[in-house]
């Protein structure tokens, strides 16, 4: 039986400061790294054969130290598992993106499958 385990990626600046990152490359900082070294401890004794994420960071930041740290586990970058483009909103902090598209941000709220911000791709696109 194959075991499948989902790990969110570790913390960015940007996490701490309520920012948006789409597909903004972002380094963990300090509080991701530790994230990092828990998920290890707890995943340790699972028989894993591989782990997948997306290109950008900071998924790869997350995923390929604990591959590592698993004694090697295959690691592979998988495209169709990228964060969906926020377009204009990507890097904005959640208050600004309220305040400058407050009907699209009301709407995503009401409806999140219906999310597409200006110059970014839809929940449908990116699926």
């Amino acid at each position: 039986m194959s075991i499948i385990v989902v790990i969110r990626a570790g913390r960015t600046n940007y996490d701490q400061e309520s920012r948006l990152i789409g597909l903004l490359d972002l380094p963990l900082n300090e509080e991701g790294v530790r994230q990092v070294r828990e998920t290890t401890q707890q995943i340790r004794d699972l028989d894993l054969e591989v782990i997948f994420a997306s290109p950008e960071d900071p998924a790869c930041g997350t995923a390929r130290p604990i591959s590592e740290q698993l004694n090697g586990v295959r690691f592979r970058e998988l495209k169709k598992l990228r964060n969906v483009d926020q377009g204009l909103w990507q890097g904005l902090p959640e208050s600004e993106v309220r305040k400058r598209y407050p009907r699209q941000f009301r709407s995503c709220r009401e409806k999140p499958q219906t999310i597409c911000a200006p110059e970014g791709e839809s929940l449908s696109a990116a699926y």
